[in-house]
């Protein structure tokens, strides 16, 4: 009985090659720190990389042999390289001890093994977090096939999606409930914009810096900052058109004759700014703003049935019941 298999099956047949697309997955997740595949193949992926990664946080003989035995070679070529730039821009590998973060090509050779990484950088990083290395983020579907795919990365690690996510949140936020207009800037911090945020986002947040240092909290307080400022001057926070200030004092012949009487950006059909929600796709926006006047299921009101059925009951006089006799 298939019992306690709560994921799905890996593509293939041959167990040697589901265990050797695994093993890849696995290296390439603990060597990018960020990998994107179908969503089936997510979960597998971040369940295997956490073990791995909790065998470097004990650090023991035994353990190392087993995660050297599971480890393929690091990769020799960046995510840049999958790009259509013709030459992509070099970037040393990010994590390993004996690397610098900002060495230059040319002057470090190149990792072959995970093992220093993982079990020197990455328990380092982890040492205080039991469990919850990895994040799996939803990233649409496949053109094509229509796969449900997903992005996967290491959290609290340099290619973490979820800061830059909660920081637009944050700001786009903290632009409304401060009720910026052009020209000004975001003020504060962390502490003065939770009174703008939601239960979520509140939640959200404390989650986020609850792992934090005073370093990692100012760094995300500028992230948060320039968002919102970059919000701003994108031209307003509702990115809509609307009057400008001085047509409210004038009257309505002097308002057709306003050269100006429009403010703001005018966004094109379909188009979705920064700060547009996204619970509406483009075409849904499209026919909100192109459907008609009024409602149409207006004109046709429907009347009660039971003012109906007294006004007939009336006309048709007492109903008469048939008794035996009659039968």
């Amino acid at each position: 009985m298939r019992h306690g298999k709560k994921l799905a099956k890996l593509p293939g047949r041959d167990p040697a090659a589901k265990l050797l697309h695994l093993k890849n997955l696995v290296s390439a997740l603990l060597h990018h720190e960020m990998i994107v595949t179908t969503l089936a193949r997510a979960k597998y992926t971040a369940k295997k990389a956490e073990k791995m990664i909790s065998k470097g946080k004990r650090g023991t003989g035994t353990q190392a042999l087993k995660a050297q035995s599971f480890f393929l070679k690091p990769h020799h070529h960046s995510l840049e390289s999958h790009s259509y730039d013709p030459v992509p821009p070099p970037r040393a590998p990010i994590g390993y001890p004996e690397i610098p973060a900002d060495a230059e090509p040319g002057t470090y050779e190149r990792p072959v093994s995970l093992m220093s990484k993982v079990f020197l950088t990455l328990a380092e990083r982890y040492k205080d977090r039991q469990g919850g290395y990895t994040r799996i983020l939803r990233y649409g579907r496949r053109q094509g096939d229509k796969a449900k795919m997903a992005v996967v990365c290491l959290v609290d690690g340099p290619k973490d999606l979820r800061p830059e996510l909660l920081a637009r949140q944050i700001g786009k936020q903290a632009v409304v409930g401060s009720e910026l207009q052009e020209g000004q800037l975001l003020s504060g911090g962390v502490e003065e914009w939770k009174k703008h945020l939601t239960k979520a986002q509140l939640g959200s947040l404390n989650k986020y810096l609850k792992f934090r240092s005073e370093q990692g909290k100012a760094e995300f307080e500028e992230k948060v900052k320039k968002y919102a400022d970059y919000v701003v001057a994108e031209g307003e926070t509702q990115h809509l058109q609307r009057p400008s200030d001085k047509m409210i004092a004038l009257s309505y012949a002097e308002q057709r004759r306003e050269p100006e009487p429009w403010k703001g950006y005018a966004p094109k059909a379909g188009e979705r700014l920064s700060g547009t929600s996204t619970k509406h796709s483009a075409l849904s926006l499209a026919r909100g703003m192109l459907r008609g006047p009024g409602n149409v299921m207006g004109r046709f009101k429907r009347e009660p049935l039971q003012p109906i059925q007294n006004q007939f009951l009336k006309r048709a006089g007492p109903v008469k019941m048939a008794s035996a006799q009659d039968l």
